[in-house]
Parts: C-alpha cells; structure tokens; sequence
C-alpha cells in the first residue's frame, strides 16, 4: 500500500469531523440543555402556594398583645403573648 493512499483515506476521515460543525452542534446542544433547565426551573417557582391564616383572641390566643413568635426545630410555631 502507498504512503500516499494512507494519508488520503486518514485525511478523509479527517473531513468528515470539522471542528467548525462540531462546534456548532456542541453549543446547539448546550442551548437545549440551557434552555430545558431554565424552563423547569421558571416552572417550579410556582409550584406551592403559601397558605395564610390569622390568629386573634377570637379562634385561640388568650390576647391579641404579641410580643414574640418562633419556630423550633420541629416546625411548631410558638408564640409569646399576654396570658
């Protein structure tokens, strides 16, 4: 076999994988990946809403005077008012 042919069969091979398109299908790939976690991402901020009650001397503090509010290890919330 000539030196020759080999060099024309490896610079063929060589064409085939331009850096030029493997990098346009490179950053095309990582804008679809870009994109697909920005979207999950924007469609999980609305995921939960935040649910809101009051509290008074009317449904179960023996005063509306609130003078401390914390939330311990467990998630109970305490809160500290007039007895």
């Amino acid at each position: 076999m000539n030196v020759e042919v080999i060099f024309q069969r490896f610079d063929s091979k060589v064409d085939c994988f331009n850096f030029a398109s493997n990098l346009r299908l490179l950053l095309k790939f990582y804008l679809y990946i870009f994109i697909v976690i920005s979207l999950n991402y924007a469609l999980s901020l609305f995921a939960q809403e935040p649910y809101y009650y009051t509290i008074n001397d009317e449904n179960g503090l023996p005063s509306n005077e609130v003078y401390q509010v914390l939330q311990d290890d467990f998630g109970y919330i305490w809160i500290g008012c007039d007895a």
